[in-house]
């Protein structure tokens, strides 16, 4: 795994979009036809618990595979879905889903407990938080255009491949926009964490250096995917905006908390001698919006000067 993993939302809708796959097949392992929706899934689990011998042993063999990815989308769905008021509209979505998945993973974990235990081991990595199951490594998971192919399925077997992946993705741009700060608050905690290891002489300047260039790389490869995806935001104030925004009241709590945080655990490092300097997570907000603010102000202060064409 790599030191900074990039793209959480592209290995979440991966992980989604392979265990939706998985269910399709099978649901469609008799032959008999069905036209899939989310809500089909709730039959197709149900049928698994009730007669596992009727999957194939390739999809038995894949079982860890799509646990390990039921349990991924789980994670980022309630990560993300924090930051979203829990009356707003989308937030419904957000919890029926992640509902639905956690019925489903609890189906089939109960499924393949007659799996033997050394074969889940060495199929499924262990994966405990957050953080670790989206860390799960890129070649786990096959390629996406492989999750709902139709080759293999029975004839009679129909879906929608787009609206399937539309229904379980709804409200996409808000969760990458999250996802992305997310990932910016990791880069800048690991900087953070080398540079204590420095002061500690634990590393060297320069392996410090290389690790600071390989998140200011990282970052920058993010910001580009997401402008590439979404042309509309042109300014850091037009992303920063979405998060805001989502609900402003929540948000102002959020910040203030983790700020509250910092300065605690600050003080608490000064007086236990240990001199350093405390990350909390989310320190990226709160800074960015430091930063936003101060560079505001000068809008306001200096005066507009017309560009020469």
């Amino acid at each position: 795994m790599s030191s900074f993993p990039v793209g959480k939302y592209a290995r979440y809708k991966r992980a989604t979009a392979y265990f939706l796959g998985w269910l399709v097949r099978a649901g469609s392992r008799d032959g008999d036809g069905k036209h899939f929706q989310l809500d089909t899934f709730d039959v197709v689990v149900n049928e698994i618990a009730a007669g596992r011998s009727t999957l194939t042993n390739k999809l038995l063999q894949e079982l860890p595979r799509a646990l390990t990815a039921c349990q991924c989308a789980i994670h980022l769905r309630e990560h993300v879905a924090s930051f979203f008021p829990e009356h707003d509209e989308g937030q419904a979505g957000h919890q029926h889903f992640v509902q639905q998945l956690r019925n489903w993973h609890k189906i089939l974990k109960g499924a393949a407990v007659g799996r033997p235990q050394t074969a889940l081991q060495s199929e499924s990595p262990d994966c405990d938080n957050y953080y670790e199951v989206l860390d799960v490594d890129d070649d786990y998971l096959p390629d996406e255009d492989s999750y709902l192919a139709k080759g293999g399925l029975p004839k009679t077997t129909t879906f929608d491949r787009n609206r399937l992946l539309e229904e379980a993705f709804a409200n996409e741009m808000k969760m990458e926009v999250v996802c992305f700060f997310t990932e910016l608050d990791e880069l800048m905690q690991g900087v953070c964490k080398v540079y204590g290891e420095v002061k500690r002489e634990e590393r060297t300047l320069i392996e410090a250096t290389v690790v600071a260039k390989l998140a200011v790389d990282s970052a920058s490869a993010l910001t580009a995917q997401l402008q590439l995806k979404y042309p509309a935001f042109r300014t850091s104030e037009d992303v920063y905006n979405v998060v805001r925004n989502i609900d402003p009241d929540k948000f102002r709590q959020r910040m203030a908390t983790i700020h509250t945080k910092y300065l605690t655990d600050l003080q608490d490092s000064l007086l236990n001698g240990d001199e350093a300097i405390p990350y909390i997570t989310g320190m990226f907000l709160v800074d960015f919006l430091s930063v936003g603010t101060t560079l505001a102000s000068f809008l306001t202060a200096l005066p507009w000067i017309q560009p020469r064409v």
